[in-house]
């Protein structure tokens, strides 16, 4: 069974481009975010992802740095990869 979400997905949101997908997820997030902020439509601390930076991420990994990049044009030409991908 195909749920609404789904549907609306399929029918409106798959088509778009990729800014402007993004776009709604920002959005979408927002908006869960104060649903949950209100008090409504509440979802259990469990079930979404714990916000932290970048560096907070890494370093919880147990990333010391350094062994991806070595320089900052390098991790620039990374991002230019990806961008046009």
């Amino acid at each position: 069974m195909v749920s609404q979400a789904e549907e609306v997905y399929a029918q409106h949101i798959r088509s778009l481009p990729a800014r402007e997908r993004a776009r709604l997820l920002v959005l979408l997030a927002s908006d869960l975010s104060q649903s949950i902020d209100n008090g409504y439509g509440q979802v259990p601390e469990a079930q979404y992802p714990v916000m932290m930076s970048i560096s907070e991420r890494l370093a919880q990994s147990g990333y010391t740095g350094g062994r991806l990049f070595k320089t900052a044009e390098e991790v620039d030409a990374y991002i230019r990869e990806e961008r046009d991908s």
